[in-house]
């Protein structure tokens, strides 16, 4: 139970940073997540 607000805390904040950083980003990360995916999908 104590971690559950460290977490929120930690999503807001990576929400915020990735929607500061979602327009140059976007498909760098999209690309980079659908990768990782494939790599250890085999």
């Amino acid at each position: 139970m104590k971690q559950q607000p460290r977490f929120g805390a930690v999503g807001w904040i990576a929400t915020r940073i990735h929607h500061l950083l979602l327009p140059p980003v976007d498909a760098l990360r999209l690309s980079t997540l659908r990768g990782h995916v494939f790599h250890l999908l085999g």
